[in-house]
């Protein structure tokens, strides 16, 4: 005759009842933790704080701001006109280059608070047009080391308009468009205006010239250089009324 197991005396079973439930309240404790921490956590762990700036994403008035900076630093970026070329994201790629940081072609907080500040600042950062430019050493339009291609011919002007008393900034690249700048009047004569022979900085120059008052406005003025042809050395720049 097989022999049957005992049976849990009564407070045996108590004790095994008690230790069950207190199991199943500790798990649903558990669960319902880790539930609220996750609804808690609405972070999203690819989201970054501050985003990088592509340029082809760029507003036109932060194309203008950028290229403005990028050109006052010596790093070519084509004409301040608002629309995207490949050099101004080759002009990026380069002062991001010459300063040491990640050179990725995007407007980043670190790149674009450094570009800023050396725009600022007056700081010559870049050689001078990318690496296809190649300087010359005597400046006054000297092409001995810049045989004519499009490099040698960079010049650009931040404001391109403005009243009596604007200053205007003239960025030359060394090559073919010379060391010097002058505001002349509508259809050509004696300049009004000139940044004098600028010193040559690591690859490029850069003057300033002030708008004389009481000359004839509203007109559309010539910022033009001393050296290289009128259709790539000379800027348009329209005085308003003072």
């Amino acid at each position: 005759m097989q022999e049957q197991s005992p049976s849990p005396r009564p407070n045996q079973r108590t004790a095994l009842e008690r230790l069950v439930r207190v199991t199943a309240v500790l798990l649903a404790l558990a669960w319902i933790t880790a539930a609220c921490s996750s609804d808690d956590d609405d972070s999203d762990p690819t989201t970054t704080t501050s985003e990088a700036k592509s340029v082809s994403d760029a507003s036109s008035d932060d194309l203008e701001a950028w290229q403005k900076d990028l050109n006052a630093v010596g790093c070519w970026a084509g004409p301040v006109d608002g629309e995207l070329g490949p050099e101004t994201e080759a002009a990026i790629k380069e002062y991001q280059e010459a300063k040491g940081l990640t050179v990725d072609g995007l407007l980043g907080p670190e790149t674009e608070a450094a570009l800023e500040k050396d725009a600022e600042e007056g700081n010559t950062v870049c050689t001078g047009g990318g690496s296809s430019t190649t300087s010359t050493t005597g400046g006054g339009g000297d092409q001995s080391a810049c045989p004519g291609g499009p490099e040698c011919y960079q010049t650009s002007i931040s404001p391109t308009s403005g009243g009596y008393g604007t200053v205007i900034t003239v960025t030359i690249v060394e090559g073919g468009c010379g060391d010097e700048a002058s505001l002349e009047p509508p259809g050509g004569g004696e300049p009004i205006a000139s940044t004098g022979q600028m010193d040559p900085a690591a690859g490029s120059l850069n003057g300033t010239m002030t708008v004389p008052d009481e000359i004839p406005a509203p007109e559309t003025y010539t910022v033009s250089t001393n050296a290289g042809p009128q259709s790539e050395c000379a800027k348009s720049f329209e005085v308003t009324a003072g």
